[in-house]
């Protein structure tokens, strides 16, 4: 085009743009908002929640005003507070860990296929578990952030095992056995 016009692009990964397009560039990173700023926002914006709550939403979210508002859309989290309660009694609670992993994720898919109607209900349950898997993955980030010394292999190869199966899921395994053998690698 004539050298008058601009286009702005938006992306997340610059290594995934063509070497051509990405030399005709300006880069212009946007940082993530600060935890405090998002925290103060997100206060104003939903009133009702307390000041923990906020401030678990804006570290949760991290930096994004408009992922922690969805966060808080869908309460979770008081889903937080289950999943570590959960994760805090394996392996005691092994065998039931994936049912009640599978209601809850098929509760926040029926949430997600409301704002998406497109979705299936099978996509967004699995959805759901990847949100579940991401709020697993907080808590064993918290373990080792309080505690650096402790068990930080086993700690580091939970929160692998919980991306494996996230990832498992986006190739569409079966989600029961996905769901079981994640449960059982948790409490092994």
């Amino acid at each position: 085009p004539p050298g008058t016009p601009s286009l702005v692009l938006l992306g997340t990964a610059l290594d995934r743009l063509l070497p051509t397009t990405l030399s005709r560039c300006q880069v212009v990173q946007f940082d993530a908002w600060p935890a405090e700023f998002v925290r103060e926002r997100l206060s104003a914006l939903r009133p009702g929640l307390s000041s923990g709550q906020a401030s678990w939403y804006a570290r949760a979210a991290a930096g994004s005003l408009g992922g922690a508002m969805a966060m808080a859309d869908d309460d979770l989290f008081s889903l937080n507070e289950r999943i570590t309660s959960q994760l805090s009694s394996l392996p005691r609670t092994r065998a039931e860990l994936p049912k009640t992993w599978n209601e809850e994720a098929k509760a926040l898919g029926q949430r997600y296929r409301k704002t998406d109607p497109e979705i299936t209900e099978t996509e967004a349950t699995r959805r759901g578990l990847c949100t579940l898997f991401l709020l697993a993955s907080n808590h064993y980030a918290d373990q080792l952030r309080r505690d650096p010394s402790g068990a930080a292999e086993s700690i580091a190869r939970k929160i692998n095992r919980l991306s494996l199966a996230a990832q498992q899921l986006s190739l569409n395994a079966n989600v029961q056995l996905c769901v079981d053998a994640l449960v059982n690698d948790l409490a092994a």
